[in-house]
């Protein structure tokens, strides 16, 4: 495992044209057989950031949620966010924010009609 791990060097192809090698200093092969396997080993730890109040699923991408009713969960949220970013930074792996998205769900359950009207008339 050492060996394919270690010392292991890339380079970029653009058409007929090879970049210079350089060396990887972190991360796991890509294009391999134990590539997928291996990055999902790397970041398994991810899921213990989260005491519970906010739910991590990992793939191929990681999907973090929470209901968020009060101050107090929006705080809790905002600590779980603050949270993935420091052990991004540590494990330097890269968070593509622009594929970021924030998803609001609003239930409508148990509103009076009056207010059910009001949202609609907001949207």
């Amino acid at each position: 495992m050492q060996d394919f791990l270690s010392e292991r060097h890339q380079c970029v192809r653009v058409g007929n044209t090879l970049s210079s090698t350089k060396p990887l200093t972190s991360g796991v092969v890509q294009g391999s057989c134990l590539g997928p396997l291996l990055f999902v080993i790397y970041i398994n730890d991810i899921v213990t950031l989260f005491d519970g109040q906010c739910t991590c699923k990992l793939y191929a991408d990681m999907k973090l949620y929470t209901i968020v009713d009060t101050t107090d969960f929006q705080l809790h949220f905002q600590q779980c966010l603050d949270a993935l970013a420091k052990w991004s930074d540590a494990w330097q792996v890269n968070i593509s924010y622009k594929k970021c998205a924030v998803i609001l769900e609003i239930i409508l359950l148990q509103m009076c009609p009056t207010t059910l009207k009001a949202i609609q008339y907001l949207l």
